[in-house]
């Protein structure tokens, strides 16, 4: 579990900007927070804010991260990552903190990268205080450890990992913390520590509002998980009673491409299933859904989506939906596949949405984070959500931009409010932040001086 994350210098963060997902001794919707020992830890952080303060910035910064983290920065676009509003900062390193909770560990991860030379800069450690690495990038790179080893095979396995990555010279662009938990092939406890971390990012998951779930087949494919999605698809008023799979040629599907980019695009599908044991792939091509799946005779063979109405003789195509119906598309599928111990990273949760279905769906949301011990961080421009009835004080984020355009992070409960107060019009009348400061006398002498 996430019990903060600090950013600095990375998009509009200039200074370190920390979120803390630590509950408060409010008691006001006590199953919105997990309880582990004595860690009171939050399930929500519900960030508002005026446009370009920074809020979908943050979602960037903690997926620009995560990416850092799992892949190395080899393949990662740093192109004005930066705070750009100050030319130095291209020179300043970007800044990274999270102290995680896992198994009743305070785990505390930090790494800095270059932007300039695209590498990474240092990297630490700690578990309950006490260091298991530290990383520095001077002339060499050179790793510290000051691991109590009881297993004199685990210390000697460590120095080769440890040495091998020193003097591998793209080492520079990974952290080590993934060289380890991805290279041990075994569980140890020295050994577990990295994995646990590694696997806790890899465990995020992050919903931009033009994201598409990828899985839809494999989701659908069972009898239980599709219906329960045909019924949640219904409870949200969407109109759609069942949902079809329609057969359609491989042909079909690529019609309007190049003759010879089609011909390559269902070789390279058909080599991709048959050459692994993936069952299926789910495209969007033209806002349609295709699957393509592969029968127990090794053929493979496309479906396209249909949505009935209600009038069986006519179905619909997944283009034919609203806006907000393809939303659910794709938000619907993280109350069927949230794992345990993760975290949901949504930007603009209401985009497209009635506020009163945000709300719906936000409801179940809880509860599948409930169930699995899991937490949430989610933007929004959608005013009634900021409701002491449905958060608490603690969860209620406010982003704001500042006289130097740096964005800032503040709580809600940083600010002394009653529990049982109507808080949207106060937040309305700006008394909190995280509005836009519109120079309303500025707009309307322009527009009375170009009506004649």
């Amino acid at each position: 579990m996430l019990l903060n994350v600090g950013i600095e210098n990375c998009y509009s963060f200039k200074n370190e900007q920390k979120l803390s997902m630590e509950a408060s001794k409010v008691t006001k919707l006590p199953e919105h927070v997990l309880k582990v020992g004595r860690r009171r830890v939050l399930i929500n952080s519900i960030i508002f804010g005026a446009n370009a303060s920074g809020k979908s910035n943050l979602i960037k910064a903690i997926d620009f991260s995560r990416k850092i983290v799992l892949s190395g920065t080899d393949n990662i676009d740093f192109d004005k990552k930066y705070f750009r509003l100050d030319n130095d900062y291209v020179y300043k390193p970007g800044k990274f903190n999270y102290k995680i909770l896992i198994n009743k560990k305070i785990y505390d991860y930090s790494f800095s990268i270059s932007y300039i030379t695209q590498s990474i800069l240092n990297e630490s450690l700690y578990v309950n205080d006490s260091l298991v690495f530290e990383r520095n990038s001077n002339d060499k790179i050179a790793i510290k450890c000051d691991f109590d080893f009881k297993n004199s095979s685990e210390r000697e396995r460590f120095k080769i990992y440890k040495e091998d990555f020193e003097l591998n010279q793209s080492s520079s662009y990974k952290t080590f913390l993934t060289e380890i938990a991805v290279r041990v092939p075994f569980s140890s406890k020295f050994f577990d520590y990295f994995k646990d971390v590694y696997e806790w990012f890899d465990r995020i998951q992050v919903i931009y509002p033009t994201s598409r779930f990828s899985q839809l087949s494999a989701l659908t494919s069972l009898k239980s998980s599709h219906d329960v999605f045909e019924k949640l698809l219904l409870s949200f008023d969407t109109g759609i009673e069942t949902m079809e799979n329609e057969d359609v040629e491989l042909d079909e599907m690529f019609k309007h491409f190049p003759p010879d980019l089609s011909e390559q695009l269902k070789t390279d599908i058909s080599k991709q299933l048959l050459d692994s044991e993936q069952e299926s792939i789910t495209l969007r091509l033209r806002s349609n859904i295709y699957n393509i799946n592969k029968d127990e005779n090794r053929n493979v063979k496309a479906t396209v989506v249909k949505l009935n109405h209600g009038y069986e003789k006519d179905l619909f195509d997944y283009a034919d939906e609203s806006d907000g119906t393809r939303r659910l598309f794709d938000l619907i599928p993280l109350l069927l596949t949230c794992e345990e111990d993760s975290l949901v990273l949504i930007d603009e949760i209401d985009r497209s949405l009635h506020p009163l279905l945000t709300r719906k769906f936000l409801k179940f949301l809880n509860l599948v984070l409930q169930k699995n011990n899991s937490q949430s961080i989610i933007t929004t421009h959608d005013s009634s959500l900021f409701d002491l009835d449905m958060y608490r004080v603690d969860e209620l984020c406010l982003m704001n931009r500042d006289e130097n355009h740096c964005s800032t992070i503040k709580k809600l409960n940083s600010i002394s409010i009653r529990f049982d107060k109507r808080i949207n019009k106060d937040y309305f009348n700006n008394i909190y932040g995280g509005v836009p400061n519109i120079l309303e006398d500025l707009v309307l002498e322009k527009l009375n001086s170009n009506i004649k």
